[in-house]
């Protein structure tokens, strides 16, 4: 996963985020304390994709991490895998599941609009990247308004 992060470091990280492998581990072993929904998704016996999420209430979710191996970008693969894992949020009872990215990361904005996420609005000057503020985006999506 590691990897895959890092082939686009400044879509997935801010100034704040791990610097190397062993941060990251230590990260994602802080993150399963708390963070209830994990989900890898496979193609071909190989691990693709990753989506977490964390309950804020029982109705109200947020994303904390959704990344794909750049191998299949554009393939559909991502696609199917963050509906199924909505699915599953759904399933467990979420209503809303939140999601935020840097506001100029095109790609994904592309993605989560595609799959039926509403903007929300923009949260200014709200990190740092290379030592510069940077924008972020939040955006939802809803079981009962129709995503998709």
């Amino acid at each position: 996963m590691w990897g895959w992060l890092m082939q686009d470091r400044a879509a997935n990280f801010d100034d704040y985020g791990p610097v190397t492998c062993r941060d990251f581990l230590r990260e994602m072993q802080k993150r399963e304390q708390a963070e209830v929904i994990s989900m890898a998704y496979i193609e071909d016996h190989n691990p693709v994709g990753i989506m977490t999420a964390l309950p804020i209430t029982s109705r109200l979710w947020t994303t904390h991490g959704i990344c794909f191996t750049k191998s299949v970008h554009g393939t559909g693969i991502p696609l199917e895998a963050m509906r199924q894992f909505l699915d599953l949020l759904w399933l467990k009872g979420a209503q809303k599941v939140c999601a935020s990215y840097f506001a100029d990361n095109e790609r994904v904005d592309k993605f989560l609009r595609k799959l039926g996420a509403q903007r929300e609005g923009v949260r200014l000057d709200h990190t740092l990247r290379n030592g510069k503020p940077t924008d972020m985006i939040d955006v939802a999506f809803f079981r009962f308004r129709g995503n998709r």
